[in-house]
């Protein structure tokens, strides 16, 4: 008869464990740290906060959400404060004579037109005022038709650090001036036809288009104007 041999069983159980000590994969003295316990954190955006806005964020992104900018006429027809802003545009288009109403030409294209707007904000993210912009649709246009030159001077930024220069060499005054719808006071050479806006047609002539006789926002010929 066999006798079991407890002195046998535990150098059993010692080479056991010493095995699963050799198979274990060895604990890591380096530890994980974190962003947050570096402060390397970079700041969340949010929608309609500027990244110098002196107000906080939740506030920002609810003024964004109270008051969306809308992206057709018939979302902004719904506003009040929307609508206003498109009755101000049209009125001023009008003051400035940019187009009057005729019948189309046979041989002539009609150039489409699109409602921009966009929402004005204080350095707190409050809204100042509601801004809308009739806007034609130039990549619609013809050439020969429709526009002619295009090309458009624009100052150099050397010229600008010159007179920098010379003015504070003589000690000159400078005058800064922001010209309010620029781009409506230059006169077209060409025959621009442009559909009339929806929402302020011409109810006696409909079926009349607006023959521009000023450059307006959009056209390729615009900033030559």
């Amino acid at each position: 008869m066999l006798v079991p041999n407890p002195s046998a069983g535990s150098q059993d159980s010692a080479q056991l464990n010493l095995q699963a000590a050799t198979l274990s994969p060895p604990e890591s003295s380096s530890q994980i740290i974190t962003k947050s316990q570096t402060g390397n954190l970079k700041p969340r955006r949010f929608p309609g906060f500027h990244l110098y806005s002196t107000c906080h964020p939740l506030q920002a992104l609810h003024a964004g959400l109270v008051s969306p900018e809308p992206r057709t006429y018939s979302q902004a027809v719904l506003i009040l404060e929307w609508y206003a802003a498109m009755d101000n545009e049209f009125q001023s288009l009008l003051k400035n004579e940019t187009w009057s109403l005729c019948s189309l030409p046979l041989d002539k294209n009609v150039v489409p037109y699109k409602w921009v707007f966009k929402l004005k904000r204080r350095p707190d993210g409050s809204i100042e005022r509601h801004k809308a912009r009739l806007v034609a649709i130039g990549y619609l246009q013809r050439s020969g038709i429709d526009f002619l030159e295009t090309f458009s001077p624009v100052i150099k930024p050397s010229t600008v650090r010159i007179v920098f220069a010379l003015a504070i060499s003589f000690q000159w005054d400078i005058w800064q001036l922001n010209v309010s719808n620029a781009f409506l006071y230059g006169l077209l050479e060409e025959e621009v036809y442009m559909s009339q806006p929806k929402g302020f047609v011409d109810p006696v002539h409909p079926h009349f288009v607006c023959k521009l006789h000023k450059s307006i926002y959009g056209l390729k010929q615009a900033p030559r104007a």
